[in-house]
């Protein structure tokens, strides 16, 4: 390091290499000596007290930067509108929530929120006050959650409609509206099954997904349907005269 001419307490690298991109200045503080690191995009304040340095977010608090696992499956953190950082930072992480999950909507808190180093590499100092509240992944999203074998729970539950739609098909057809109404819903399933790799389930969109799984498994069932002994007349369906 190297004292810049003509401002006090600031310093750069002595590599020339390095001038334009990181300087360094000195703070006293109450606590402690305060470093102030101006890089490209961002300004990095950590606090040293003497025995270990921290760093000061943007809300003032002063957390450790602890090294973070990444997946090395996935190497472009720019993949899918960034998606790709927080699936490599996910994936890891499926591995404590084998039986188990964090509980219900509890992503955001599990998530390593202090990953500063991973935000600024990837949006490149633009980003460090991003919090990620959701996997953009319904399947690792319910891993977290609830658990793999919630997961599994899941899986199998959309998969014993699907097979049964196919078995449906196979034996009917296409043959009156019931049968083209649980087509549209095969197809819409299989739809929300593929889009469900780079999206998370919402209040807009589950609701009609279980009301038209639960549809699709009535209708798989109509051989069960009780029928009536006798037709109802319309003059017994008429509403009484007041």
């Amino acid at each position: 390091m190297t004292t810049i001419e003509g401002v006090d307490g600031t310093f750069q690298i002595l590599d020339e290499r390095f001038h334009d991109y990181v300087t360094l200045s000195l703070i006293r503080a109450e606590d402690g000596t305060v470093i102030d690191v101006t890089t490209k995009g961002t300004e990095w304040y950590f606090l040293y007290d003497g025995e270990k340095f921290q760093y000061a977010n943007s809300v003032g608090k002063y957390v450790d930067l602890t090294p973070i696992p990444h997946s090395s499956l996935i190497k472009n953190y720019a993949f899918g509108s960034y998606r790709g950082r927080i699936w490599a930072t996910t994936i890891p992480m499926l591995k404590h929530y084998m039986l188990v999950g964090a509980g219900a909507d509890c992503f955001p808190f599990v998530f390593p929120q202090n990953d500063y180093v991973t935000l600024y590499n990837t949006f490149e100092g633009q980003q460090m006050n991003l919090v990620t509240d959701k996997a953009h992944n319904l399947y690792m999203q319910y891993w977290v959650n609830t658990g793999f074998l919630s997961l599994v729970a899941w899986l199998a539950m959309v998969g014993f409609y699907l097979v049964g739609a196919v078995k449906y098909f196979r034996k009917r057809g296409f043959v009156d509206f019931c049968d083209f109404v649980n087509g549209g819903i095969f197809c819409g399933i299989i739809g929300f099954l593929a889009t469900a790799f780079f999206n998370d389930g919402s209040v807009n969109t589950m609701p009609m997904f279980y009301t038209m799984l639960g549809l699709g498994f009535a209708i798989n069932a109509r051989d069960q349907w009780v029928q009536s002994e006798q037709p109802v007349s319309k003059k017994q369906a008429q509403m009484p005269e007041i």
